[in-house]
């Protein structure tokens, strides 16, 4: 026994790296290298593989291990955002891929050092740093790596500093991530701000898969009262709708102009957009007396703005709308402005830009004040055109 013991202490004395031996050693270690990931740093996830590292060394029998890594950010960096960040060895190459921990620091400072004890293999040895954001993290607030120091068992160590144009890691928020609620895919986003400062979101939830048509698809909203570091759900407007749009009417309520799916079948009077209004974010919606009635499409994305026009020397809030005016095919595409909140949309209030079929998705947007502009598509092509808020409200 006496024997064994011995045996088993001079094995793990040969293992040891050898702390009185010269700096190197038999130990050619390279320059490291780095790379940041153009990647938002997110709160939901508890780790973000943002920062990799990676030296060459070649050596002896004798064995070499990394001890630890001090990263430091540069002064303008949010690391109070930070919740932890974790040193991870990823292996050798050539070798078998791992995933070993070195350390895991908590509310880590501008300068952070990660000890350990990390045998090192012969050939291109990685490090990955997982980062861990607070949830009330700055989503304005970015992290940029100034320098990283890599000290070895044998006394080595090296630094390396990124090289100019290497990207800052910046926070972001997952607003609706895959599979949540029951939805597999979420899609097609849209965002305005409105008087209050209240943003709202909509989006698809597509809930069996990433399909564009026929599939169960509903409009989703949240709202966020602070700047997008929180965010509330709303509940649908109408089943099997898509690709929305949101306008902010006079009194402040907003209005949710949506695709309808049952158009691609129903070409009768209850053809149209569908409509509701919601006067408490989202929370629940009252549906429009235009919908799925005054503003006939072929199933097909359309575009709505409200913008304050003046009228007679008072302003009047205007809502402008675009589409493929026709319930069959992409054709006739059309501007139309309604005075009443889109409670009326009279044909003198309409013009006509494109009678021939095209692919029928359009944007519309204020130039200036007197004019609309809109971008929409023809057949493999995309058209802009101009045109008179006066022509387009029948005053010309």
């Amino acid at each position: 026994m006496r024997l064994l013991l011995i045996f088993v202490a001079v094995a793990l004395m040969a293992s040891r790296c050898d702390r009185n031996s010269d700096t190197d050693s038999d130990w050619n270690i390279g320059d490291p290298e780095i790379s940041v990931k153009t990647e938002p740093l997110f709160p939901e996830r508890e780790e973000n593989d943002l920062v990799t590292i990676w030296f060459s060394a070649e050596g002896s029998d004798e064995p070499l291990s990394l001890e630890s890594i001090e990263i430091r950010f540069t002064d303008n960096s949010a690391v109070a955002s930070l919740a932890a960040i974790s040193a991870w060895y990823t292996g050798v190459v050539p070798g078998v891929p791992q995933r070993t921990l070195l350390a895991t620091l908590q509310d880590p400072g501008k300068k952070s050092t990660f000890k350990g004890d990390i045998g090192l293999g012969s050939g291109k040895n990685y490090f990955v740093l997982s980062f861990d954001a607070r949830n009330d993290a700055d989503l304005a607030g970015s992290l940029g790596v100034e320098s990283v120091t890599l000290s070895f068992c044998n006394n080595a160590s090296r630094e390396i500093t990124p090289s100019p144009g290497t990207p800052v890691i910046r926070f972001g928020k997952i607003l609706r991530a895959a599979g949540q609620d029951g939805v597999d895919t979420y899609r097609i986003p849209g965002l305005v701000t409105t008087n209050s400062g209240t943003l709202i979101a909509v989006y698809d939830n597509r809930y069996n898969n990433s399909k564009d048509l026929q599939e169960d698809i509903d409009i989703g909203m949240s709202r966020s009262t602070d700047g997008g570091e929180t965010w509330y759900i709303g509940i649908g407007a109408k089943t099997n709708t898509t690709e929305a749009q949101v306008a902010e009417l006079s009194d402040g309520s907003l209005m949710l102009n949506m695709r309808d799916d049952r158009n691609r079948t129903d070409k009768t009077e209850t053809n149209g957009r569908a409509v509701a209004v919601t006067s408490d974010i989202g929370a629940t919606w009252t549906v429009h007396p235009s919908s799925n009635s005054l503003l006939p499409e072929p199933n097909c994305m359309a575009s709505l703005i409200a913008a304050d026009v003046n009228i007679d020397g008072k302003m009047k809030r205007v809502l402008f709308f675009s589409n493929p005016d026709n319930k069959s095919e992409r054709t006739n595409m059309t501007v139309k402005a309604s005075l009443d909140e889109g409670v009326t949309w009279p044909e003198e209030q309409q013009v006509e830009l494109f009678a021939p079929a095209g692919y029928g998705y359009s944007c519309l947007t204020m130039v200036d004040d007197s004019h609309i502009g809109i971008l929409y598509e023809g057949v493999k092509e995309l058209y802009f055109q101009k045109i008179k808020v006066d022509e387009l409200l029948g005053n010309n």
